[in-house]
This record gives C-alpha cells, structure tokens and sequence, in this order.
C-alpha cells in the first residue's frame, strides 16, 4: 500500500527555516526533502533517505552525494535489535 505523509523538518535551534518532507510508505520508507535528491533523479523527485527490508534484514540506505547515482551508505540495523542487547 503506497501512503504519503507531507510534514516538515524542523530546525534544531528555530533559526532555520523548516525543510518541507515527504514521507512514502511503499516497500519501505522512503523520505524526500526539499532541496535535497539523488545522482539518478530529476531535482525535485529524489528520495535521498530509504529503510527497507532486504533479504530478512532491515537497512538503511542513504545517498549522500548528489554527484553518485549509487547508494553512498547502507547501515545493516541488525545490531539494533532489542534481543542482542547484553545484560550487564
């Protein structure tokens, strides 16, 4: 199911304007910030941030360099999980 969610980042410290969001639930999550996209996309229609489900494990895709069509950075979010948390 595709659902899109329109929002705003706000800035940290309020002296910066709100960067306008979007949000796309569609294999995953997808975020689109204004201004910001990717190597392999129009200005305006890059998704720069993606979490997904990729073979059994969820990952977070990043591209960080609007010169790279490539994914830039995959963060593999198997160390997040709650069962491998050591008891002290």
């Amino acid at each position: 199911m595709k659902t899109e969610i329109q929002t705003q980042l706000d800035s940290y410290e309020g002296n910066e304007p709100a960067i306008p969001m979007t949000l796309l639930n569609e294999n995953g999550l997808s975020i689109k910030l204004e201004g910001y996209g990717q190597g392999s996309a129009d200005d305006g229609h890059g998704w720069p941030i993606t979490l997904e489900c990729y073979e059994g494990k969820v990952q977070l895709l990043v591209w960080a360099d609007i010169n790279c069509e490539d994914v830039t950075h995959k963060i593999d979010l198997s160390g997040a999980l709650e069962s491998n948390r050591r008891e002290e």
